[in-house]
């Protein structure tokens, strides 16, 4: 019975606890900030919303304020950019305009993702900044200081709106997903993992070229930023689309290292030991040892596809809501959790008893 607990133990701790930000460990991701400097970046010293001067490097992220004035600013990314996702955590006052940049043409003009956190203005919603022909999509506008989100009249939105609560922290940072792919573009977002926004163009825009910069935005004006108000962008990474990259190799489901496990009768591990419940075994891995001794290669039985073998990712193309694909853990959704845990006690429940009929006269729990 020691042995069993041991290894549910061991389950538990594999995919039960929450696991680290799958976006963080996404391979083909590429970090834009350094959490320390402006490498990689550039103020816009041509942009309408004001020199830029505001923006500054605290606490590893970058923050951006106005400055005497009311004056704004955009930071711009050196690289240019066409098809992308882009991940990054943000936190702004109640009261101030930002945004991200996709295409964008020295901060003037390009899409936006609008972090508009005010009074009926949206956070996750498409903006085309200085578009002749006007780009506004906005299903949801926000109140209450943030915490509520109510339907546009003359739109759908995409998500449940009582869940604003649960993926938007007005307070705190939180993560944002955005991808922009072709020409009028197809633009996704995410906020905490939910999608709230699947939108394409209806034009090509004459304002911006198909590749441009990213760029992150502190608004002018007294209208829409407050006093001492600020936003933070931190852990910004991209994935550039047109860059061939095989987010399987070496991937999401395991990996050498690892938690070893033996269950019933049975001592699992040897080199680079791993447990997998419900995914993939990386390098060197044991899935389920029922018996015997596991080393280099893993051991079958399995509940998992592939045991020894290294580990593959199966994210989608686009995120899901509770994907945990590249935790290093096997889980995918909490119902997947629930399936393979349920099917690892049904295993060591069988294995106990069978050890109980072959040895009636065990000896005595101590």
């Amino acid at each position: 019975m020691l042995r069993v607990r041991s290894a549910l133990a061991v389950i538990s701790g594999a995919c039960f606890f929450h696991a680290a930000p799958a976006a963080a460990q996404e391979k083909c991701f590429q970090r834009l900030d350094t959490g320390v400097d402006m490498t990689g970046w550039k103020r816009s010293t041509s942009n309408h919303h004001g020199p830029g001067t505001g923006w500054t490097v605290e606490g590893g992220a970058f923050v951006g304020k106005q400055t005497a004035g009311n004056q704004g600013g955009i930071l711009v990314t050196d690289k240019s950019y066409k098809d992308v996702e882009v991940i990054f955590q943000v936190k702004i006052t109640w009261g101030c305009d930002s945004g991200f940049f996709f295409r964008t043409t020295a901060g003037d003009r390009g899409y936006q993702v609008n972090l508009d956190h005010l009074q009926d203005a949206g956070v996750g919603t498409i903006y085309g900044e200085g578009f002749a022909q006007e780009l506004r999509y906005r299903p949801y506008f926000l109140s209450n200081l943030g915490m509520t989100a109510t339907k546009d009249p003359g739109l759908e939105p995409l998500f449940d709106l009582s869940q604003w609560s649960t993926i938007w922290k007005p307070t705190d940072f939180n993560e944002i997903r955005a991808r922009v792919e072709g020409n009028p573009p197809h633009m996704q977002v995410w906020i905490s993992g939910l999608q709230v926004i699947d939108y394409t163009d209806t034009m090509l825009r004459a304002e911006v070229d198909a590749t441009g910069p990213l760029a992150i935005q502190v608004h002018g004006g007294a209208e829409r930023w407050v006093t001492d108000g600020s936003v933070e962008f931190k852990n910004i990474r991209v994935k550039d689309l047109a860059v061939p990259c095989d987010e399987g190799a070496g991937g999401a489901g395991g990996g050498a290292g690892g938690a070893a496990a033996g269950a019933a009768g049975g001592e699992a591990g040897g080199a680079a030991g791993s447990l997998s419940v419900g995914g993939n075994a990386g390098a060197g891995g044991t899935a389920i040892s029922t018996s015997g001794s596991g080393g280099a290669g893993g051991v079958p039985p399995s509940t998992t596809p592939n045991a020894g073998a290294a580990g593959t990712s199966t994210r989608p193309a686009t995120p899901t809501e509770g994907s945990n694909a590249d935790s290093g853990c096997g889980c995918r959704t909490a119902s997947s959790r629930g399936e393979s845990a349920s099917a690892v006690l049904l295993l060591l429940v069988g294995l106990v008893a069978r050890r109980r009929l072959r040895a009636p006269f065990a000896e005595p729990r101590r």
